[in-house]
Order: structure tokens, then sequence, then C-alpha cells
């Protein structure tokens, strides 16, 4: 396949998962958790997508859309991240992709400003034709701003593995700048997962974390297993005593 028409493909599923995120039915298919393997899938290299997915979800793990805060974009940084290390031959390792993903975040953060700065006039166009009760034009402008969303995902896609991945197949980074990113990536992680531990860090929930923490890194208890519990307790937490709803339940259950 043709860069172009591979470029097509990667173009599709990046504008798509970008648009899910304002524009869609927020399926959560825009995570990099998904976002990641969705694209070294469609480029040819799963595992790839799956390390730089799993490694930027961590890194957002706790970065939401609250009001009108605009959050650094993760979707649009891990397609690009991930497209970029897949199409580089070797250039571009799983930890330097993270890396470039965390920096590419806050540029595609800048885009979707942009394409929100440019509702405002959609807005108030809708604004003006509701004011006349033309229904039809006022959904019709809210139908005509969707496709930004997945233009915003899809174009930058489109453009890199298109007419860039001659340039970034040939990248050859020094051996300090490869390290420092090779570092940094591995960091990246561990940071994102702190920042998620400081917004939960409350009293009752921390010998939670303590238990988990020990079963995993003392007791090498794997992933899917130590999940599993922590949903047990999570679940004995709130249908009992210690969960905030317990009392009104059992107050609802007598007055029942």
């Amino acid at each position: 396949m043709g860069n172009i028409g591979q470029a097509l493909i990667v173009a599709l599923v990046a504008g798509i998962c970008e648009w899910d995120i304002y524009g869609g039915f927020h399926t959560q298919i825009n995570r990099p958790i998904l976002v990641g393997p969705l694209m070294g899938l469609v480029l040819g290299n799963l595992s790839m997508g799956l390390a730089v997915g799993s490694g930027l979800e961590f890194v957002f793990l706790g970065v939401i859309s609250v009001g009108a805060a605009i959050p650094p974009d993760a979707c649009s940084a891990t397609a690009l991240a991930t497209a970029a290390a897949c199409i580089s031959n070797g250039a571009i390792s799983a930890n330097q992709a993270v890396s470039l993903g965390v920096a590419l975040a806050s540029v595609a953060q800048m885009l979707q400003m942009a394409i929100w700065t440019i509702n405002i006039g959609a807005m108030h166009k809708a604004d003006e034709y509701a004011e006349q009760g033309d229904l039809d034009k006022t959904c019709g402008v809210m139908y005509w701003t969707l496709p930004l969303w997945f233009l915003q995902g899809a174009l930058p896609a489109f453009f890199l593995v298109a007419f860039g991945s001659d340039v970034v197949a040939k990248i050859v980074l020094p051996g300090w700048l490869s390290n420092w990113l090779n570092l940094a990536g591995g960091m990246m992680a561990s940071v994102g997962f702190a920042m998620l531990f400081v917004l939960m860090n409350k009293p009752k929930l921390t010998p939670f974390f303590m238990i988990g923490f020990v079963l995993a890194a003392a007791l090498g208890m794997g992933l899917v297993p130590t999940a599993v519990l922590g949903l047990a307790a999570a679940l004995l937490y709130v249908n009992n005593d210690g969960g905030s709803a317990a009392p009104e339940k059992r107050r609802r259950s007598r007055e029942a």
C-alpha cells in the first residue's frame, strides 16, 4: 500500500477517535489505551501501538475536561506519536514516542482552542436563526461545525504518514537526546499515576492503595488479580458501613 492510501486510513481512524471527544457519542475510543493500538494495527505494528497507548494512558489517566477548561489533547497526541514511532523504522522507540506524545498534546490543545474560537461565531449565527424561529438553519449550523473535530485529528495524521514518513524514518537522534527521551518516557507513566494519586489521596481510601501496592509490588500479584480484588474491596466498602451511600440505603430499606 502506498503512503497516500495508508495515510487516508490512518487519517480516518485518527479523525473518528478525535471526533468522539466533542462531536461524537463519547464512546471513550478517544482514550490513548484505545487510540494507540488502533493506530498500531492500521500501520502494521500493534505491539508499538499498545506500548505507546498504554504509556500515554497512564500519563493522562487523571486529565479530564471540567467546565470550560480544555485539557491537553491526549487523543491526537497518541495518534501522532504512535504513527511517528511506527513509520520511523525503529528510529523512535516506545518510550521516546511517549515523551513526544506529551509535547504533542499541548500543541493539539491549541488546535482545539482554535476550533472552539471558530465555534463561537457559529453559535452566534445559530442564536440569530433561533431568534428568527428557523430551527432548520439553527441545527444546520451545528452540523456544519461538527466535522472540524474530525479534521483536527485526521489532517495532522494524514500529512505525517503521507509526507513525513521518509523524514521520520531517517531521523538520527544524538545519543544524549535519545537517552534523555527514553528516560523521560519511562518516567511519564509514574508521573501520571502520581498526579492521579494526589487527587484520590483521602484518609478513607489510602488503606486500599497500600494493600494494592503490597499485593502488586511485594507479593508479585499480577495486574488483573489485583484489579479484581480492588473491585471486590470497592463493592464491600460501598455496600457496607464504610460507604457514604450505605446509611441512606439502610434508611430507605427501613422506610420500605
